[in-house]
């Protein structure tokens, strides 16, 4: 339970830290501040904030949940955040001119 514990902590600095990187990029392009750098530091932000997003989640949801340790629960844990990852990829990929 320590190295969950210890994963949820260093994914929280690395969401909170992807997520404002995120969200001040995000309104610097808005407000026409370096419009090039940062729109391309929008669109690269958003898969790494996803990944600590993911092990956030993930690691709360396995202390939370259950503090007894299971396999079954890690497993179902995995799948739903690469299925999550796959699906988040595959239209960041097919539809990222759209926007």
């Amino acid at each position: 339970m320590n190295t969950t514990r210890n994963l949820q902590i260093v994914s929280l600095y690395f969401l909170l830290a992807t997520g404002l990187i995120h969200f001040f990029s995000g309104m610097m392009y808005v407000n026409s501040y370096y419009t090039e750098i940062t729109l391309l530091i929008n669109k690269v932000s958003d898969i790494p904030f996803l990944v600590a997003a993911l092990f956030y989640l993930g690691s709360s949801i396995k202390l939370n949940i259950n503090p007894n340790p299971s396999k079954k629960l890690d497993l179902g844990i995995v799948i739903t955040g690469v299925v999550i990852f796959l699906i988040f990829i595959t239209v960041n990929l097919l539809l990222r001119d759209k926007f």
